[in-house]
């Protein structure tokens, strides 16, 4: 209970830090099986990925 208590006090500073961070857009299911890469990709420094359907916006939590 006293480590709950401790993080419970600290609570309000992680949400002001996390509120500072930028926002970005997260694929949010990024796996191997959603990467798509070829031999000319591979040699331009280029991947393609697919499945976007968990796509978002995050980075900072609205409160």
């Amino acid at each position: 209970m006293d480590q709950f208590t401790q993080l419970e006090k600290g609570i309000n500073d992680w949400l002001y830090g996390i509120e500072l961070l930028p926002r970005t857009l997260a694929h949010q299911d990024f796996y191997e099986m959603n990467i798509m890469l070829n031999s000319v990709q591979q040699q331009e420094g280029k991947l393609t990925l697919i499945d976007w359907q968990f796509a978002s916006i995050s980075g900072s939590v609205r409160i």
